[in-house]
């Protein structure tokens, strides 16, 4: 998964084995920590060769961006997918002050 501004690039690669849960915690901490760096999307690539990975990405709401695919060349497709990151919801009331 790539975090991407004009000024800096951030990495974060998750291998895929969800058998646990585990993909789906790193893409969530992946998601957080562009959040808390103030990005405002997320951008990452994948093959078809990766239905389980394309699955959890689709579940947690990134959408394909046909317009960054590109391909390799052995001839595989490389599919691009973006999530627009909006901020994230401050538990405010009594007992939680707004942040």
């Amino acid at each position: 998964m790539m975090l991407a501004t004009p000024s800096n690039i951030t990495k974060c690669i998750i291998i895929i084995n969800n058998s646990r849960g585990v993909a789906t915690v790193l893409l969530n901490a992946c998601i957080a920590r562009a959040r808390a760096e103030g990005h405002d999307r997320i951008g990452l690539h994948s093959t078809r060769y990766m239905q389980d990975a394309i699955r959890i990405y689709r579940r947690v709401g990134f959408e394909r961006a046909p317009a960054h695919d590109f391909q390799r060349p052995a001839g595989v497709r490389v599919m691009s997918f973006r999530l627009a990151l909006r901020p994230a919801p401050s538990i405010a009331g009594p007992g939680h002050p707004s942040v």
